[in-house]
């Protein structure tokens, strides 16, 4: 009896046994599939992962003994410019020539404006003058005028009187308009010549140097025709109406008076032309340029 019990707890003990190693093979084969499991998902994985790009630098960069390392573009043969020189040596005169024509544009510009603000001061002396000649003209009208008892009647006077002094105030309303318009051209050269700098002293040829004297004695001569015009008018009118012509006494007319002023002004002009001559010749100028 002792002997079968014996031999049931050494069966026990085998069956209890082998159950072990049974589990612990069937454990060790499981973490053997994991394993291989999990070895083959990251080659999957690492096949699939895009490739990672390389970056150049001088410790893995290839390099041969004695050869120069090409970065971009094909090595330029000897004389010969790469694309990069050939389009900044291009693009450099292009440039400059840009720049060169844009300040021809601009001198130009100042040379027109120069020249119409020079013209435009002779037609404000001219303007001036004629402004002068016209309020003369309506001052010994309208003395004439009211000196005579029945201008109350003298329609006609009046509206000649009227006439002259619309022309006067025409004439100098014209004047008011040319100085703002020499003002607005001399504030247009000064910005010019601020941006632009001084003008080039260019040589002074014949042909500027007759302008320059012309310039000079055309104003005295076209103002001498004008008074030399006012005095024959003046003389007309006094012999329409049978006046008769004394010199400025304190009981001259205002006829006489205006004509006595006319013609002081013609010999003054005769005089300043007289002096610009005489001054062109000792200046070697030929005679037919002040003509």
């Amino acid at each position: 009896m002792k002997t079968v019990r014996l031999g049931l707890i050494a069966l026990a003990c085998g069956l209890t046994a082998i159950c072990a190693d049974t589990a612990r093979a069937k454990q060790e084969q499981q973490q053997e599939v994991s394993v291989a499991d999990l070895a083959r998902r990251l080659r999957e994985q690492k096949k699939s992962a895009p490739e990672a790009k390389r970056v150049w630098t001088n410790d893995n960069l290839p390099q041969l003994a004695g050869a120069p390392v090409n970065v971009v573009g094909r090595t330029a043969q000897p004389g010969q410019a790469t694309p990069g020189e050939t389009e900044a040596s291009g693009s450099a005169p292009a440039a400059g020539q840009g720049a060169k024509s844009a300040d021809k544009e601009k001198e130009k510009d100042r040379a027109k404006a120069e020249a119409e603000l020079a013209q435009e001061k002779q037609h404000l002396e001219t303007a001036k003058h004629e402004l002068d000649l016209l309020q003369r003209d309506f001052d010994l009208h309208r003395q004439q005028f009211y000196s005579d008892p029945g201008y109350a009647s003298n329609t006609e006077g009046k509206e000649a009187l009227d006439r002259l002094a619309n022309q006067v105030e025409a004439k100098r309303q014209e004047v008011q308009q040319i100085e703002q318009k020499i003002a607005a051209l001399a504030n247009k050269l000064e910005s010019m010549n601020h941006e632009l700098g001084a003008r080039k002293e260019e040589p002074i040829t014949p042909e500027k140097e007759r302008d320059a004297w012309v310039a000079r004695v055309r104003p005295l001569r076209q103002e001498l025709e004008r008074v030399e015009a006012e005095i024959q008018r003046v003389r007309a009118e006094a012999d329409a109406r049978g006046m008769t012509l004394y010199g400025v006494t304190a009981g001259g007319s205002m006829t006489a008076n205006q004509l006595q002023q006319l013609e002081n002004r013609r010999a003054n002009l005769l005089s300043q032309i007289a002096a610009l001559e005489d001054e062109a010749r000792r200046a070697g100028v030929p005679a037919g340029w002040l003509r």
